[in-house]
């Protein structure tokens, strides 16, 4: 169908205007005060090309006159897809990474030189990495090539001169280049990106294997376990420091965990079941008597847990997978996965075998990435710590709530017309928003992150802990809490 006029206009109303507020809020904000320069030390010796100016600044006419020429409706809808994604990303990174690319100090010599001072007032060293000019540059390229075929290669050369405008200009780092092209890379192939990302995943869900010693099972799912309890055991001593007190808090959450899943989940048939929110309960109990008995304010502790759980909960996702716990509703082939293996709980339990289910543990570690990383931007920026543990419990809560919305689980009950999952989320949020509502404004609470070689042996004595109640099993026995699978 032929592009209309309002079509045009969406374009600039929903990407281009977005894109500009977004921008100038990150300028706005700032980059970090521990920041860390793009430049590898070389590139302080590239001098700067004045009249490479020209082709910085032409990216402006380049990518605004795009919408002009778009021909359809796909086109439009295409455009406006990769580029909303190339926003999303790019903002998010811009934002979340300590990376900046100071520009390069220079005396001008002519009026192209005077041109790009100027332009340099309206911007700033924070919004680097990835380079917008580079994958607007690109992107753009990409939508004239698509409707004049003929000279695609004279709007490539365009786009690859642009991007080295960025770096003669000394506006921006190699790296930030090179993230610029990345960025554009993943908007156009997003579909090919999300085929590999979604066939890796199947292959993931139907590898459940084991290795036997004697009358004990290690199921394969034990290295993401171990990687997960160690790596977060780590970072958690890191940022608290006192060892025993860490190491009870762990075990009082692995404990509360195996408690809440034999109380909610046992009545499936599983005989070894464990819990995400018995893991926060454990780990808030744990958090008060550690507090009351090693005198650590408990603020502390729970921000140390709520910057390390995105990343623990994260990876450990990937245990789910393979064993199929958290598991998908049924969806179509594009978007879902096939198991197969008669070990997972898709198939023995939830009998959804050779049905395309959601990824709900990939969209989980997504969505743990994200908030991950926008907790450790907080922190390294210094936000008071209730700021940090308030958000992590509202976010948490909103992407639990919608991630349970595209599960699958039989055993999970629902009242109300909401899952009994979904309520908890609620409720998560509404403990966020009242952590919020404390008042902190002479909070002198603070929280460094200090390794020490000391706290990788009791790191590694949790992740084998923590592997051995969550990988490891007996399946000949039949007594309680022997077997995490038939």
């Amino acid at each position: 169908m032929k592009c209309e006029y309002a079509d045009i206009i969406s374009i600039y109303c929903l990407v281009f205007l977005p894109w500009l507020i977004f921008y100038e809020i990150l300028l706005f904000i700032g980059p970090p005060s521990y920041s860390i320069s793009t430049y590898f030390e070389f590139e302080h010796n590239i001098p700067i090309i004045e009249w490479t100016e020209l082709f910085y600044v032409f990216t402006y006419p380049y990518v605004l006159f795009l919408p002009f020429i778009l021909q359809t409706k796909q086109q439009v809808r295409c455009f406006i897809l990769d580029s909303l994604m190339n926003i999303s990303i790019g903002i998010y990174l811009q934002f979340i990474l300590p990376f900046v690319a100071p520009p390069k100090q220079f005396i001008p010599k002519t009026i192209l030189g005077e041109m790009l001072l100027y332009e340099r007032s309206f911007d700033g060293p924070g919004c680097a990495f990835p380079s917008f000019h580079v994958s607007w540059a690109f992107l753009s390229g990409y939508y004239y090539s698509w409707i004049y075929a003929k000279y695609y290669f004279i709007f490539y050369i365009l786009s690859i001169l642009i991007s080295l405008s960025c770096i003669t200009t000394g506006m921006h780092s190699i790296i930030d280049v090179v993230g610029g092209f990345l960025l554009f890379f993943i908007c156009v192939k997003r579909i090919t990106v999300w085929i590999y990302i979604r066939n890796y995943f199947e292959n993931l869900a139907n590898s459940w294997s084991c290795y036997r010693i004697g009358r004990l099972r290690i199921i394969n799912s034990s290295f993401y376990v171990f990687v997960s309890a160690s790596i977060g055991g780590l970072i958690i001593f890191s940022l608290i420091g006192d060892i025993y007190g860490v190491l009870l808090v762990n075990l009082l959450s692995l404990f509360m965990a195996a408690v809440w899943g034999q109380y909610i989940e046992r009545s499936s048939g599983l005989s070894r079941p464990f819990g995400y929110f018995g893991f926060i309960i454990g780990g808030v109990v744990g958090s008060l008597i550690v507090s009351w008995f090693y005198s650590i304010p408990l603020i502390r502790i729970l921000s140390a847990y709520a910057l390390a759980s995105p990343w623990i909960q994260g990876v450990g996702r990937f245990r789910c997978i393979i064993h199929g716990c958290c598991h998908g509703r049924s969806t179509n082939q594009f978007l879902g996965i096939l198991i197969t293996n008669s070990q997972s709980r898709v198939c023995s339990l939830s009998k959804l075998k050779n049905e395309y289910i959601h990824i709900t543990q990939g969209y989980s570690i997504l969505s743990n990435m994200i908030i991950g990383m926008l907790l450790w931007r907080l922190w390294y920026s210094n936000i008071s710590l209730y700021v940090i543990v308030s958000l992590y419990f509202i976010l948490i809560g909103q992407s639990r709530f919608i991630e349970e919305r595209f599960r699958g689980e039989i055993q999970t009950k629902v009242y109300f017309k909401l899952k009994m999952y979904q309520w908890l989320s609620i409720f998560f949020v509404l403990i966020g928003i009242f952590l919020s509502m404390i008042p902190f404004d002479n909070d002198t609470i603070h929280m460094n992150f200090i390794f020490k070689y000391e706290y990788l042996i009791p790191s590694l004595l949790f992740g084998f802990i923590a592997t051995f109640a969550l990988a490891i099993d007996f399946p000949e026995s039949k007594k309680r809490f022997s077997r995490l699978c038939d």
